[in-house]
């Protein structure tokens, strides 16, 4: 199968198993504390699956690594990286304030929820949908794309009546989403986990209610600030590899 099948045929089953999903609610105008509270959370659950579920249309080719890179071992050098994100990523949004708070135990029976959603559609972002653009595209095109393609994604959601995001503020939320999404595939480059960018993502979607940022064009700068740190931290693991390789080879 070829890349722009491949990716074709991904988009199509992502975007018709998410309308079937999140799209179905949105139509239905459902308000979320009544998805929360009702049996609709299951339809709610599977569409942050999405992601994952379109990779099972490529067959083994876009099934067979996911497992493999979700229980692999880390490299622990860059674990680091994990928390420090999360701290520049929140760190960023408060120099502005917060837009609202909500307190842990109103969102606590929320949390496994939001960190299942978060954590496994990120296994498809970083390992099926941003290496089949970078192989067409480059690292720098596919990482906007990617981003672009999981904003795209979020749309029914922000339909969800209740939802705290703002359709007017929407292009400003995308930044965020590229800066996201360069934060987590540079974990998992780095550490060679996938199983580290679902940590670090479901992570993040569960602090997101409680410390919300506000939905301005600062979300622009915030995200080019951390496309920036990703750079340079990719930056010095590619020389940190060049690195390694030759003591290998001098060593061999």
């Amino acid at each position: 199968m070829t890349t722009v099948k491949k990716l074709w045929l991904y988009l199509l089953a992502l975007s018709l198993m998410t309308m079937a999903t999140w799209g179905v609610i949105a139509f239905k105008q459902i308000p979320l504390k009544t998805v929360l509270s009702s049996p609709w959370i299951i339809l709610f659950l599977l569409g942050g699956f999405t992601p994952v579920l379109a990779a099972a249309v490529l067959g083994k080719e876009g099934l067979s690594d996911l497992k493999k890179q979700a229980f692999a071992k880390p490299a622990k050098e860059y674990l680091p990286v994990i928390p420090l994100f999360l701290v520049i990523h929140f760190g960023l949004h408060a120099l502005r304030g917060f837009e609202y708070t909500l307190p842990f135990a109103e969102m606590a029976p929320y949390a496994i929820l939001l960190f299942l959603i978060g954590a496994v559609q990120e296994i498809a972002w970083v390992n099926v949908l941003q290496p089949v653009l970078e192989t067409r595209s480059g690292f720098t095109k596919s990482l906007i794309a990617s981003g672009c393609v999981r904003g795209l994604w979020i749309l029914p959601v922000i339909a969800i009546p209740g939802v705290p995001a703002l359709p007017t503020a929407y292009i400003y939320l995308v930044a965020a989403i590229i800066g996201i999404h360069a934060m987590s595939y540079a974990i998992r480059t780095t550490t060679d986990s996938a199983m580290m960018s679902m940590l670090f993502n479901g992570l993040l979607l569960t602090l997101t209610p409680m410390l919300q940022a506000k939905q301005n064009g600062y979300l622009v700068l915030w995200a080019v600030i951390e496309v920036v740190l990703v750079y340079l931290l990719m930056k010095y693991h590619t020389e940190r590899m060049k690195v390694k390789a030759q003591r290998e080879r001098f060593n061999a």
